[in-house]
């Protein structure tokens, strides 16, 4: 397992022992922050990926769901309330969402380790493609410039 970014080891370490996993056995590996292209290396080699938020952050979607994306991995969202990162995660069908409790998240780790697949929804993730977003923009600028004539 290798945990890309800060503070894995204080955060990580003791939520895997308390679900009782072996850390020598799956190879934990926190490297700290790395690069962003060795970064999308990792995640494109991944059998899981993990976004892990507090529960104060409800309102945002964080910018990791769409680095996951083109990955086959699966995501495991330990996410708490019913947040934007949560739903977006659900309605795109990227992978599992629990909370930040020992069961749960053992649970959706047999789910994933017993090869649960997930069908990503394109229709909904096509949205959120650059050219798209940026069509939208130009719209609205155009709108903006309508108005303003």
């Amino acid at each position: 397992m290798t945990f890309i970014g800060y503070n894995h080891d204080k955060i990580l370490k003791p939520i895997m022992s308390e679900i009782g996993l072996n850390l020598e056995k799956f190879n934990f590996n926190t490297p700290g922050k790395i690069p962003y292209k060795e970064c999308i290396a990792l995640i494109k080699q991944a059998s899981v990926t993990l976004i892990f938020r507090p529960s104060d952050l409800n309102y945002a979607l964080g910018t990791k769901v769409f680095d996951y994306i083109h990955s086959d991995a699966p995501i495991l969202g330990i996410l708490e309330n019913e947040n934007e990162t949560a739903k977006f995660i659900r309605k795109a069908s990227l992978g599992i969402v629990v909370p930040n409790n020992s069961q749960a998240i053992l649970d959706a780790l047999n789910k994933l380790a017993n090869g649960e697949a997930f069908q990503r929804n394109w229709n909904f993730l096509k949205k959120f493609n650059r050219r798209e977003l940026t069509r939208k923009l130009a719209k609205y600028f155009d709108k903006i410039m309508e108005v303003a004539t």
